[in-house]
């Protein structure tokens, strides 16, 4: 998965679930995370409907940030569509999305010296962001269906 920080909060997440169910047997422990993910998926699945943009709130405001940053650089052409961008004293290598700074291929979002070289080649920067980011992405990942269960016949 494409991220742009090195920890991740997921393993936290899960932590705070089965904290509330760890004393419980394990069966009913099962049973509660189960039903935790059907309610969560249910309100992720509305979420994701309802929304109507391209990309995630938090991606735009990285490419509207790193477009502030890109007019602080300076491009020069050079050929087989590469561009050396200058940021104060450092230089980079970009071709298109691919900057040799590392950062636009880490997080999956073009930032500034990317975002400069697109725009040099007279492209749309929303077409180079990674496709985790897209809403549609979401749409396809949380389209499944956790099953309903019956309880324990007596």
């Amino acid at each position: 998965m494409k991220s742009n920080s090195v920890e991740s909060n997921i393993g936290e997440s899960w932590n705070g679930v089965i904290v509330k169910h760890i004393e419980q047997r394990i069966i009913y422990m099962l049973e509660g995370i189960r039903g935790y993910m059907m309610v969560q998926m249910k309100k992720k699945h509305r979420k994701f409907q309802r929304n109507r943009r391209l990309i995630f709130p938090l991606a735009l405001t990285i490419l509207v940030e790193e477009d502030v940053n890109a007019r602080k650089c300076h491009a020069r052409a050079s050929t087989n569509n590469m561009i050396e961008v200058r940021n104060g004293i450092s230089s980079y290598a970009v071709v298109l999305c691919s900057c040799s700074c590392g950062a636009s291929e880490l997080s999956g979002i073009p930032w500034c010296h990317a975002q400069l070289s697109i725009g040099l080649m007279r492209l749309t920067v929303n077409y180079f962001v990674h496709e985790c980011y897209l809403v549609s992405t979401a749409r396809k990942v949380n389209a499944c269906e956790m099953p309903c269960m019956g309880g324990p016949q007596t």
